[in-house]
């Protein structure tokens, strides 16, 4: 049996960021009221999202997964140099776009023009400018891009993005839980580390993984020839396919004091969030 790919949601993943590079720019400009979500994409490893969220259970059925106990391997996640979240490509979905699509001869932004540290750099020239193409008034683009992919990978800081990722797998890790899960955690015949079915918290990412999966396309849990899970008692992947989507939100605040680079006056830049989304290809 063939599968459509689905996107899931791990709320959990979500985190807040702040720059501490404020684009420099000249005095006198008067921010306009504007808001508005954006959608980012990045493609990501399916085997190791296979090997980090896994499940064991000794009989799913359609109707009752109580049995299952919930596994992440955070070591085999996605290692920080193909997850930049700075690096995922905007792109236009119903209501959501990118700040802009085009630059200042229509020419259609394209590749890593498109990537979500170009785009909230826009967007902080956009609410200082009341345009896009205020970026050209910024003394030190580059530094603002840095920066940017700083707040998304560095681990200098544990609420950095990447750190972040990893401190909510590290949580529900099999080796050593965080003190809420770890009172709920069982261990296994491997001498894993697991959270059952009861843990219904969403940092039991891996349930909310099959949660999701049993409501969009129960089929894929059957313990029979047309399912992807087998009866087992020791873990096993949480059946991925090929194109289906990891989403998590994460929120930008720019640094502190970059308004006043316009003018005392001006009014406090609001937060941007983007819906990442990491879409698992082979």
């Amino acid at each position: 049996m063939s599968f459509s790919p689905f996107e899931f949601a791990l709320v959990d993943l979500s985190c807040t960021v702040q720059l501490s590079t404020k684009g420099l720019i000249p005095d006198g400009v008067s921010v306009p009221d504007m808001s508005y979500n954006s959608i980012a994409f990045l493609n990501v490893s399916l085997s190791d999202m296979r090997k980090t969220f896994q499940v064991a259970t000794t009989d799913i059925s359609m109707n009752d997964m109580s049995g299952c106990l919930y596994y992440v391997f955070d070591t085999s996640f996605t290692p920080v140099e193909q997850c930049n979240i700075s690096t995922a490509t905007v792109i236009s979905e119903g209501a959501y776009a990118p700040i802009a699509l085009t630059d200042t001869h229509g020419a259609t932004y394209n590749g890593a023009e498109q990537s979500l540290a170009n785009d909230y750099i826009r967007y902080i020239a956009l609410k200082l400018f009341g345009t896009h193409y205020g970026v050209a008034l910024f003394a030190n683009p580059a530094d603002l891009e840095q920066d940017i992919s700083n707040v998304c990978t560095s681990v200098s800081s544990a609420t950095n993005v990447y750190p972040s990722l990893l401190t909510q797998l590290g949580n529900v890790s099999t080796s050593v839980m965080a003190a809420g899960p770890a009172a709920a955690a069982i261990t296994d015949e491997l001498g894993l580390l697991a959270l059952p079915d009861t843990y219904t918290s969403a940092d039991n990412l891996s349930r909310e993984l099959i949660q999701q999966m049993f409501n969009l396309c129960p089929t894929r849990l059957q313990n029979d020839d047309n399912g992807l899970l087998l009866a087992q008692s020791s873990p096993q992947p949480v059946p991925f396919i090929a194109n289906d989507v990891i989403s998590f939100p994460v929120t930008f605040n720019v640094a502190d004091g970059q308004e006043a680079e316009v003018a005392p006056e001006c009014a406090p830049i609001p937060s941007w969030t983007y819906l990442i989304r990491l879409t698992l290809v082979e």
